[in-house]
């Protein structure tokens, strides 16, 4: 069983960890990589306060935490958007985590009436992203730009047309 729940101030060594994995992060000191988590740590508290959503803790049954999963407000084309991310531990990939948390959260944010329309955004080489979003029932859309490159755009429609 896995459970998404609202990060606490318990949670900072945890985003420290999961940061550090993260290949953006390669070449940062460890103290610009450790605000970063506190930074990440204090906009998910006030995403849960504005919009009653945002990243989750992705736990697994023993209460480990794996990974992370939920919606952010960015910007998407030329509009804010709803967004999916996730990301999961490199210790444990490959289980089936990341696939049941995005289902998990898009039920989450179907119960909060948090919008019509989810997007996701994933990098062209992350075929692993692309094939979770695709499981779970999102579609290509188009593309934009993000990171100075060109991206795929997923949708998943939370109400039907």
């Amino acid at each position: 069983m896995l459970n998404l729940r609202h990060y606490t101030s318990d949670d900072l060594a945890f985003i420290f960890r999961l940061f550090a994995e993260s290949p953006a992060m390669t070449f940062y000191p460890e103290e610009i990589i450790r605000k970063h988590a506190r930074d990440w740590l204090n906009e998910q508290i006030n995403s849960y306060q504005q919009y009653g959503y945002g990243m989750w803790v992705m736990e697994a049954e023993n209460k480990t935490p794996v990974g992370q999963c939920g919606f952010m407000r960015r910007l998407i084309g030329d509009k804010e958007r709803l967004e999916l991310g996730f990301s999961v531990l490199r210790s444990h990939r490959g289980k089936g985590y990341a696939t049941r948390a995005v289902a998990l959260a898009l039920q989450k944010i179907s119960s909060l009436n948090g919008a019509d329309i989810v997007y996701a955004v994933t990098d062209n080489d992350n075929a692993i992203a692309r094939r979770i979003l695709i499981k779970n029932g999102f579609i290509q859309d188009g593309v934009t730009q993000r990171h100075n490159k060109t991206v795929p755009v997923y949708i998943f429609k939370t109400v039907e047309d």
